[in-house]
């Protein structure tokens, strides 16, 4: 499997999973994963979006699309990341956002919780994620 991407994404029902490595996508890889989220948000009032991240987090230009994107509404989010970095990040989408979450590697059951991602589901969301960050880069 090659390994040539900074972010990845996928869905499952109306759950958009969203993988990400240390390193900032640029912005076409960024936009492209975006457009997944695009797609579903309108309309799509139980739109849920799970990223895990080593570190990687939007530039401020990207965090001005996501804003543009989701156009005044909330979109029920949790970041998985031990990241300090990710932490400040997370805080100013707030602003925008406010129902965007943090938790950290270890309180993945708290973030699966915060998402409704329960019984079997959990378990197949847990494959595509082991799945998904073998296609980054390291």
């Amino acid at each position: 499997m090659q390994k040539d991407r900074n972010i990845t994404i996928r869905t499952l029902g109306t759950l958009v999973i969203c993988c990400q490595n240390k390193n900032t996508a640029p912005d076409a890889e960024f936009a492209a994963c975006w457009d997944v989220v695009r797609g579903n948000v309108h309309g799509a009032t139980e739109l849920r979006l799970l990223v895990i991240t080593t570190g990687g987090g939007p530039t401020p230009n990207q965090r001005k699309m996501l804003e543009e994107t989701l156009a005044g509404r909330a979109l029920r989010t949790a970041i998985v990341s031990d990241s300090i970095k990710m932490r400040f990040i997370i805080s100013t989408m707030a602003l925008f956002n406010p129902d965007i979450k943090m938790f950290t590697n270890r309180e993945i059951s708290a973030a699966y919780s915060f998402l409704s991602v329960e019984g079997p589901t959990r378990k197949k969301v847990e494959d595509i994620v082991q799945d998904m960050t073998q296609q980054l880069t390291d």
